[in-house]
């Protein structure tokens, strides 16, 4: 790969961090290229922007999720390879989700092969507190 098309290709999610930054007021570039692919995608669907990083208090324990609607109780889930491949981070994912659950959210869990459509028709159905498969 040519010098200049690298940096280029470095350079695309700085771009996008910055653009979302001006548009979304306490813009956080977050954790992922998949988080800042999912909030791209919230916008450009005209849904609410959900809150980053939210922290959710279950009992006495507190955990936290990528993206959340607090109001709706969803919970939106954004699961990479690199930070999600080990047995721990397996195991706290499962833990979490179940707490999450019983407490009355309602979790999705995306990766970066979840097509657009699914992800924003899965919010969509959440948010509107219908639980059912989504194609």
């Amino acid at each position: 790969m040519h010098r200049s098309a690298r940096r280029s290709a470095r350079a695309a999610p700085d771009v996008i961090h910055e653009v979302l930054a001006e548009r979304l007021p306490g813009y956080d570039p977050g954790d992922s290229g998949l988080e800042a692919r999912v909030l791209r995608l919230v916008l450009a669907a005209g849904l609410p922007v959900p809150r980053q990083q939210y922290r959710v208090r279950i009992g006495h324990k507190k955990y936290e999720v990528d993206l959340a609607y607090p109001e709706e109780k969803v919970a939106i889930e954004l699961d990479s390879w690199e930070f999600h491949g080990t047995r721990t981070a397996f195991d706290t994912d499962r833990q979490r989700t179940n707490a999450l659950v019983l407490a009355g959210w309602i979790p999705l869990r995306f990766t970066s092969t979840t097509a657009d459509a699914v992800i924003i028709d899965s919010i969509t159905v959440a948010r509107a507190g219908f639980v059912h498969a989504v194609p």
